[in-house]
């Protein structure tokens, strides 16, 4: 098994996109993709060189790719869901900073204090 990590992974149709690419790869037996930690595990005998190529030909970026010694728990920890959202808490910050400018909405404000 192989675990791979990749950069760029937004939403459900990215792991679908993924997932799809994958699974219609010659030697693969088995595709999870799991968005909140941005890792794909690889179950099949096929070169990280093809794997790079497929994924990176999507607009992902592979940021590392490890042989596993051991069979993947299809379990998601506490951790991962945090990460997952911590990263949307961070985009959809990035958003409001990038289309309304420094600083915060009211609505948003977990600082605002009622009046």
């Amino acid at each position: 098994m192989k675990k791979i990590l990749i950069e760029g992974m937004m939403c459900s149709q990215c792991v679908t996109i993924v997932e799809n690419k994958l699974k219609n790869l010659e030697g693969i037996r088995e595709v999870e993709v799991v968005l909140e930690t941005d890792e794909v595990f690889i179950g099949g005998d096929i070169s990280d060189d093809v794997l790079k190529m497929v994924i990176e030909s999507e607009g992902y970026k592979i940021i590392d790719i490890k042989k596993m010694n051991q069979v993947r728990s299809k379990t998601i920890n506490t951790s991962a869901k945090k990460g997952f959202f911590s990263k949307l808490i961070d985009k959809i910050g990035n958003s409001n900073e990038n289309t309304f400018g420094e600083g915060h909405l009211d609505c948003c404000d977990l600082n605002k204090k009622d009046k």
